[in-house]
């Protein structure tokens, strides 16, 4: 039997092992009791539904999908995976490699699964792919600034701009700033200072704040639909589509009246705590167009999830995507999988 390695983020792995120092390789033998013993665990974390599926949840995970396929299947940490020689078959949807890494293991003959290109864990990158296909058709009106950039803010009727590092998620930045929210005023005033401030090597992203006005969610003014991606091999092209027509929606009341008072508040004090509700897309008239400018993303199999508003004008803005979800153990589709148990089944 050929063994298959899963490389997954460090933080996630220990969260998916419960433990504070882990290992350079779990073997085999290891990897099947920790899924014995993980797979009936309650309240484990979702990192540990993704490896090793979770009763409650009703998944069956990645270790037991790949152990019935015939392999022998091990787990190393992102760290550690350099220096990985114990297996020619790999799968790196829950980590990132580096394009040099990447290339030195196809040279030596691996099968990598779950592989996109390092840059494009970047916000400025998904929307500079994008952009080049229709503007800001699909985006959120935004600029990128760098030390040497001019303080000038786009032209736009908005009232209120996001201001987050081109790296993160959840609404902060790798080391935990938390992205804030500005009024058009204050962030005039302050831009240049925010500019100067920046280290050499940093950028920011400048981005208009999109209000909505939900007719399927309270005419909340701030939703963000979260819908799960895959890619597909057809016609000897590998495509992207979404899984099913269901999503998840993060509905949000903002509060615009403290932002006014104020001029700048953090998004989690802006936004508040979501209300989840489950949504349909189908009925978007311009969601295939949208799909489309997702192609570039067709490298190999992989699963994603991408956030998108719908502004009043019913065409969806593109936020981000993310390979290292969050969401791949819900069930958002009556009659389907979750995502994670259909994943290592494709054929790209």
């Amino acid at each position: 039997m050929s063994t298959l390695c899963i490389v997954m983020h460090d933080g996630m792995l220990a969260a998916a092992l419960d433990v504070s120092r882990l290992k350079p390789c779990y073997n085999p033998t290891e990897t099947r009791e920790l899924r014995q013993e993980r797979y009936q665990a309650r309240n484990t974390p979702y990192p540990s539904w993704y490896l090793f599926g979770s009763e409650e949840k009703q998944v069956s995970g990645l270790v037991e999908l790949y152990t019935n396929q015939g392999f022998n299947v091990s787990l190393s940490p992102e760290s550690c995976f350099i220096d990985f020689k114990n297996a020619l078959y790999f799968d790196v949807q829950f980590c990132t490699v580096s394009d040099n890494h990447y290339q030195d293991l196809l040279k030596k003959g691996a099968q990598l699964y779950g592989y996109l290109p390092e840059a494009y864990s970047s916000k400025i990158v998904q929307a500079e792919y994008i952009f080049k296909q229709s503007g800001f058709r699909f985006l959120p009106l935004q600029r990128t600034y760098h030390k040497n950039s001019l303080p000038i803010l786009p032209e736009s009727p908005t009232e209120a701009w996001i201001v987050k590092s081109a790296i993160g998620s959840a609404g902060v930045s790798p080391d935990g700033i938390p992205y804030t929210v500005w009024t058009t005023n204050r962030l005039k005033r302050e831009l240049q200072t925010l500019i100067h401030n920046l280290p050499p090597e940093e950028s920011i992203i400048v981005s208009e704040f999109i209000h909505t006005d939900d007719p399927y969610a309270g005419y909340a003014d701030h939703v963000v639909h979260k819908a799960h991606f895959y890619t597909v091999k057809k016609n000897g092209k590998i495509l992207v589509v979404p899984y099913g027509t269901y999503c998840q929606k993060f509905v949000f009341h903002c509060n615009r009246e403290k932002l006014y008072q104020a001029g700048v508040l953090s998004m989690g004090d802006y936004i508040g705590s979501p209300e989840f509700h489950v949504g349909q897309f189908d009925t978007i008239s311009t969601f295939d167009v949208f799909i489309k400018q997702l192609s570039y993303l067709g490298c190999s199999r992989i699963i994603f999830s991408a956030d998108f508003i719908i502004p009043v004008d019913g065409i969806p803005r593109f936020l981000e995507f993310n390979k290292i979800g969050a969401t791949f153990a819900e069930k958002f589709h009556p009659g389907l999988p979750a995502i994670i148990d259909m994943y290592p089944q494709l054929n790209v």
